[in-house]
């Protein structure tokens, strides 16, 4: 009968010692909330390339938009009456661009007038990326529900004269597509075997692939040159990440972060607290903006950033609601200065053309800016307005 004294005498002094403790945390424990980021599962990188969250938040306690420019003098035109899916400013004044839906490519010059160069029809054509020089393009377009088909092709002339679209379907499922400055580099994400994801570069002279990196992250969108930057597809209620390629983190965590490469420098965009902050980081130096801005609305003409900023943004639901087009955005224009920070509001597009525009990305040319409607595939051209 020894061994019931023994478990119970084990059980008492087992209750004992845990009321002990538990008078101990009633009487001295302070609760602690947790940080609101999540762990990094990959190596840092030095800390001279990270950004201080907290200070940023201090020097832009702004909302993204409580201001709403004025209407100015800005020349701004619709650049076509079709719906558009990639738009590229050539050095002459001239416009290319992929139509939405056939994938057909046309041109206008600097007096309106349209030319169809090539007639190849990609059927659910959604994307189209150019290369700098205009004449090697990437189309994208949906087979179906769940895949995608991409097209890299070269705009030719044949014996005729007439332009020809010459090229193959890239196999397999690819994103993240970008041409080198150069145009002889294709850039692309694939899928891997392991479940993966690499980059993948092909020379088009040589035909040849490498690829420059692999990760186990899947949804990631990928800034190319000059340095390869992975960040985590933005979410409003998810931490994200931004990466070198050797998976070195370049920032701290932040719900909703985005990032955008501006040569040298890298545009950083992430929620703190209740606002959308963002800054400019070239090497070891830090420039916070006033004011948040969504990356991909964003360009820069030497140390000029301009951006299209939304004046009815609600910072609790970007981007997942934008992304699926549950909220249209009503876009004003804004400058900043990359050295200082300074902004400058330059003008509000429905003053100008009595519609709202929710401007899906903007292309810097020799003489303004290629903006493109995310609720109805519109093309706009802005002059730039340091010349006017």
């Amino acid at each position: 009968m020894k061994y019931p004294f023994i478990i119970i005498g084990s059980v008492a002094i087992v209750a004992v010692i845990g009321a002990a403790v538990g008078f101990y945390f009633f009487l001295f424990y302070t609760h602690t909330a947790p940080a609101h980021t999540a762990p990094n599962p990959f190596s840092e990188a030095s800390s001279s390339k990270g950004f201080d969250a907290l200070a940023a938040e201090k020097a832009a306690q702004a909302s993204i938009a409580t201001t709403t420019p004025g209407v100015s003098t800005a020349n701004v035109r619709l650049v076509t009456l079709r719906k558009t899916i990639g738009a590229l400013g050539l050095v002459d004044g001239t416009v290319r661009f992929v139509e939405s839906g056939t994938g057909h490519i046309y041109q206008v010059d600097s007096t309106g007038n349209e030319t169809k160069l090539s007639g190849t029809t990609f059927p659910g054509a959604r994307s189209a990326v150019w290369s700098t020089e205009g004449t090697r393009v990437a189309i994208t377009r949906e087979v179906d529900t769940s895949t995608l088909e991409t097209f890299n092709g070269v705009i030719q002339k044949n014996d005729t004269g007439t332009m020809t679209l010459e090229g193959s379907v890239i196999l397999g499922t690819v994103r993240n597509v970008a041409y080198s400055e150069s145009g002889d580099i294709l850039y692309y994400t694939q899928e891997n075997t392991h479940g993966g994801v690499e980059g993948i570069s092909k020379n088009l002279k040589t035909n040849k692939t490498q690829t420059l990196f692999t990760t186990p992250l899947h949804d990631i969108v990928v800034a190319w040159e000059p340095t390869i930057i992975i960040t985590t597809k933005p979410s409003v209620s998810l931490p994200g990440f931004a990466y070198t390629k050797d998976a070195a983190r370049i920032t701290d965590s932040m719900n909703a972060l985005s990032t955008k490469e501006l040569g040298a420098t890298v545009l950083f965009s992430g929620q703190s607290g209740n606002s959308l902050i963002s800054w400019l980081q070239t090497g070891a130096h830090t420039v916070a903006l006033p004011r948040g801005v969504l990356p991909e609305k964003c360009d820069h003409t030497g140390n000029i950033l301009i951006c299209a900023v939304p004046s009815n943004f609600e910072a609790g639901s970007y981007p997942d609601r934008w992304y699926r087009g549950e909220i249209t955005y009503n876009d004003a224009l804004w400058q900043f200065d990359m050295n200082t920070g300074s902004s400058t509001p330059l003008f509000d597009f429905e003053g100008h053309t009595n519609k709202q525009i929710d401007v899906r990305s903007i292309a810097a040319t020799k003489t303004g800016y290629l903006l493109e409607g995310k609720s109805d595939d519109s093309l706009w051209f802005v002059q730039n307005p340091l010349t006017q």
